[in-house]
């Protein structure tokens, strides 16, 4: 039973529940069961709310979370709804996250989603009663990990929403540059995000180890998940472990990237589209044909030969995953593939193990998606990458006009340094490049815009805030989501 504004349903939470006595008599008692006081209760009439009255008055709720057991007349505030425990559950995970709209790949931030007074909720800009509106979820589910809900409006219209709480994930085993590499990777997301995300770290190493060298204002969202890989091929193995990770269902989507790779541009709007995507979204590299090209499992094609679904093979060093139950038995497929060939060829019998067997898993179920990364991945240096990209450009319809009318490419969002030499160097170099970019970019701005105040923190030069909306299109054109007719 909840009474009050958004701001509140985290302060009362589990203080008090209601218990049916006998008749229309209920029972206020504490979390732990201690009983506070017992209360008639009458409906009013033509509402789904109720009042809960005594002889000395009626119980009242303020809006400052103190309750009057006994007040005098009967308000607004005398009112309350009730509800279930399990939809309660649901309302706060409703309330505590971002949500996306499949529909229309709307991005709803946690901001514009909050309770208001008289049992309202207000989700993006349409502002909806409680009770009808009450968000539905399978009740299979333990309440944290309902990664889709139901919301039903004007009665009986209905819309999907999409948790959105992103994990990007990264492998780290042995000693050497890894752990720093990686931070280079997370500090170039949050160069150009303002997002929700956590990081997990899949290590051998202690996570006290790893925590003191991450700053202090990313230990909250860091997570540790150590596990122990007897040499390479079990260090590879790993990231198609994730779905045995403990709490992994508590997020959507999950990203995993090599070390070696950097963010170079906003990605929400490939996060919202892999949050609601049907595959697992990967990158394919146009120089390797799955009929030729040892890197990508021809091999395997060689010793299980069936009529290709695709001509090229894709690159694991970057993978979204849509959610980790659902695809489950796919990565499950990728990890029993990898452990069986090693089994009766040996682990050295393939030179990129589990990016060979992840290919042929794709082929052989359907699984993946491999055009969802090919343009925003960049391989550097590799020359012929870069003429097979400006050729496909073309056809995947990358190229466009800057404000001259030039033929341009499109900013690469991701830049994989996997043939660098030096590959800690290079990334250094391109992170201290982004940081110049991005203070020539504000500098710009305030000459453009000299009498006008520049924000002095908060997403700049085409970083992205969950609080935009951000759409199949690309980003909107205000704040919060869509109305959700």
């Amino acid at each position: 039973m909840y009474h009050g504004p958004a701001d509140q349903i985290q302060l009362n939470r589990n203080a008090v529940r209601c218990r049916f006595m006998h008749g229309l008599t209920v029972q206020l008692e504490t979390a732990d069961g201690l009983p506070l006081m017992e209360r008639e209760m009458s409906q009013l009439p033509g509402s789904s709310t109720v009042m809960l009255h005594h002889t000395g008055g009626y119980l009242s709720a303020r809006p400052d979370l103190t309750v009057i057991p006994n007040f005098s007349h009967a308000d607004r505030c005398q009112e309350f709804l009730p509800i279930s425990m399990a939809e309660l559950e649901r309302l706060r995970h409703f309330l505590g996250n971002a949500w996306v709209k499949p529909r229309t790949r709307t991005l709803l931030s946690r901001q514009s989603i909050r309770m208001l007074h008289s049992f309202r909720i207000q989700v993006g800009e349409q502002v909806l009663s409680l009770l009808p509106s009450l968000p539905l979820a399978d009740d299979s589910e333990q309440p944290d990990d309902r990664h889709s809900l139901l919301l039903f409006y004007d009665s009986w219209k209905v819309e999907e929403m999409r948790l959105f709480r992103p994990l990007l994930f990264y492998t780290v085993f042995g000693t050497g540059n890894h752990a720093r590499m990686m931070m280079l990777s997370i500090e170039s997301f949050l160069r150009y995000h303002d997002l929700p995300a956590d990081f997990l770290l899949i290590t051998d190493s202690h996570p006290d180890t790893i925590r003191s060298q991450i700053p202090d204002e990313l230990r909250a969202r860091l997570h540790v998940w150590v596990v122990q890989a007897a040499d390479f091929f079990e260090y590879c193995l790993q990231r198609y472990r994730i779905a045995e990770w403990p709490d992994v269902n508590q997020f959507q989507p999950l990203l995993y990237l090599d070390t070696d790779v950097m963010f170079n541009a906003d990605m929400t709007d490939f996060l919202v589209d892999l949050a609601v995507s049907p595959k697992i979204m990967v990158g394919d590299e146009y120089w390797s044909r799955l009929s030729w090209s040892p890197s990508v499992g021809c091999q395997l094609f060689e010793e299980d030969p069936f009529p290709l679904p695709f001509t090229f093979g894709s690159n694991s060093g970057a993978m979204g995953i849509p959610n980790a139950r659902r695809h489950r038995l796919h990565l499950k497929a990728t990890v029993e593939v990898m452990l069986r060939y090693a089994a009766v060829r040996g682990k050295n019998s393939l030179r990129w193990f589990d990016q060979a067997c992840a290919n042929y898993v794709s082929a052989k179920l359907g699984a993946f998606d491999g055009k969802a990364l090919a343009h925003r991945v960049e391989h550097f240096p590799n020359e012929v990458q870069s003429r097979l990209r400006h050729f496909n450009a073309v056809k995947l319809r990358l190229r466009h006009f800057s404000d001259t009318g030039t033929l341009q490419f499109k900013r690469p969002d991701l830049i994989h340094f996997w043939r660098a030499r030096d590959k800690l160097a290079a990334m250094e170099a391109r992170a201290q490049r982004q940081e110049s970019e991005r203070a020539e970019n504000r500098k710009k701005l305030r000459s453009k815009y000299s009498n006008a105040a520049v924000p002095a923190a908060g997403p700049t030069d085409g970083q992205s805030s969950i609080t935009s909306e951000v759409t199949a299109d690309g980003p909107a054109k205000g704040f919060h989501g869509h109305d959700l007719r």
